[in-house]
């Protein structure tokens, strides 16, 4: 509490007696009971109310979406890609885009990284299997959307920079991403549409 208060945000202490550790608070609300329960619900109304019902804010909504998935590879560490538009990678509809190509692709790689290692730990094995999944899938998904775009050659460099520093020493992103990130634009469109096309 005494550095949050250094940092300049007000703190009060709701309890029925009055604690000790009240002295580094603004202020002390007495209550009859412990409002822990009712506190949290009303402190998750105000954020899910501010940041998301009545505005959208991206920040607030890419860390929801990345604990939600960190939550998701706690319980199954694997990864399915369903292909039904429905469920699919959400890159039409992405709220990111105003990042830029190289921004949105260092959001996630940058992102996911963070909490991955949060979550499970960098010297973990999960944290090493995540990684791995995120480098052969996600990262090469943010690729493949760059260059149907038409992105730059300042791009590639760039996602290539980030992604071999971040995943290097996986060998599904030399047999998986890699290749897509180099690959001409032509040849990669075409040898999408072939892919496409067989799966029918």
């Amino acid at each position: 509490m005494p550095e949050a208060r250094r940092r300049g945000q007000t703190g009060v202490v709701l309890r029925p007696a009055y604690p000790a550790h009240t002295q580094f608070a603004d202020g002390w609300l007495p209550c009859t009971r412990d409002p822990g329960g009712a506190l949290a619900m009303g402190m998750g109304h105000v954020l899910l109310s501010e940041f998301f019902r009545d505005r959208h804010v991206p920040y607030f909504t890419g860390y929801v979406q990345l604990y939600v998935i960190a939550r998701m590879l706690v319980n199954a560490p694997h990864w399915q890609f369903l292909a039904e538009p429905c469920v699919a990678f959400r890159a039409d509809n992405d709220s990111f885009r105003a990042l830029g190509q190289f921004g949105r692709l260092k959001m996630d790689v940058c992102g996911y990284e963070t909490i991955v290692g949060d979550v499970f730990g960098r010297d973990s094995r999960l944290y090493h299997e995540a990684m791995a999944e995120i480098a052969r899938t996600h990262a090469r998904h943010h690729i493949v959307t760059a260059k149907r775009a038409n992105a730059p050659l300042s791009f590639v460099r760039q996602a290539l920079a980030l992604c071999v520093r971040h995943y290097g020493r996986y060998p599904g992103f030399w047999l998986h991403t890699f290749p897509v990130l180099i690959m001409p634009r032509p040849i990669m469109l075409f040898a999408r549409r072939c892919y496409q096309k067989r799966r029918r």
